[in-house]
């Protein structure tokens, strides 16, 4: 854990290879811990991830992330958040692996939440709730998507959904 910090500081890494890279002054103020846990951050700073493998090779300069269970905001490939990705909050098995690139201040929980759509990579304030919950589009804005499976259609931001993948209700809201 932490074996690459010169620079930066308290931060606390508890598991196998936590943190691995982190070597930035940027570095700072970081929480993960788990089997490699946020072992892909460089710079990013107030991050907590909590599981096996959270926040593992995906997460590297994103600010302010919490991510709790095993794979969470993890390793299930895609693009790296970047700097400006942050103040995201996924709960659960694989919570959070569709966000890439900036998507910022999204809440997602259940198992797979984000899953069930497109990487969500300039997203923003979007809530999922369920397994396999997501959004159809890389800049999905402004959409809460509640239940099983249940993916937002591809243009539809400021949008409630409520149900599962073949019974659902919408309603469009300002």
């Amino acid at each position: 854990a932490l074996t690459a910090q010169t620079t930066g500081g308290s931060n606390t890494a508890i598991g196998y290879q936590s943190m691995l890279v982190a070597n930035d002054a940027a570095a700072d103020q970081n929480t993960c811990v788990g089997y490699i846990a946020g072992n892909g951050i460089t710079d990013g700073q107030k991050n907590t991830l909590i599981g096996n493998e959270a926040g593992a090779t995906r997460l590297t300069t994103g600010d302010k992330n919490t991510g709790v269970g095993a794979e969470c905001m993890g390793k299930a490939g895609g693009s790296a958040m970047t700097n400006s990705g942050g103040r995201n909050s996924c709960f659960g098995f694989q919570a959070g692996v569709s966000l890439a690139g900036a998507a910022a201040d999204n809440v997602l929980l259940g198992s797979t939440a984000s899953v069930g759509g497109t990487d969500l990579t300039t997203g923003s304030n979007n809530i999922m709730i369920g397994s396999g919950s997501g959004v159809n589009s890389a800049t999905a804005a402004s959409r809460i998507v509640i239940g099983t499976g249940l993916a937002s259609s591809a243009s539809a931001d400021t949008t409630l959904y409520i149900g599962d993948n073949t019974n659902y209700l919408s309603y469009a809201y300002t």
